[in-house]
């Protein structure tokens, strides 16, 4: 595996992992929409295009709310928990393929961040994996 490869498997990460977020940010944006019109609420459906900012706006909120983190806790272990259980979560992506294969520069490269021959193995126990984030 040379340096080439390595780039590839890198860019196939991040590009893996821009998906997640963006996919996650629609998903709340329809879950949204779909709530505010069952209770006849208009707020979520108006900020920006289709309510398109409220997901924004709510991250912005979350991100200058003030940080309370408990006495008699190991403040580095608090706030590595939820990067655990996403890391976790982004590991199982990692054998789903996406696609097929494309030829890149002349290497063959598929649309999955990783190929192992246990897939649905590596897929179960990184999810045994995704409790030590909700332990911690």
């Amino acid at each position: 595996m040379d340096a080439v490869d390595v780039a590839i498997i890198v860019v196939k990460a991040i590009v893996a992992f821009a998906l997640w977020l963006v996919g996650t940010a629609l998903l709340i944006w329809g879950e949204r929409r779909v709530v505010a019109k069952m209770q006849s609420r208009i707020g979520p459906n108006r900020l920006g295009p289709a309510g398109l900012m409220q997901t924004l706006a709510d991250g912005a909120k979350l991100f200058f709310k003030e940080d309370i983190t408990p006495s008699n806790v190991d403040r580095l272990v608090y706030l590595a928990a939820p990067f655990v259980s996403a890391v976790v979560a982004l590991m199982t992506f990692a054998v789903i393929p996406f696609g097929g294969t494309f030829e890149l520069a002349g290497r063959q490269v598929s649309l999955q961040v990783w190929d192992p021959n246990i897939g649905l193995l590596w897929i179960l126990a990184m999810s045994s994996l995704g409790v030590y984030g909700i332990v911690l």
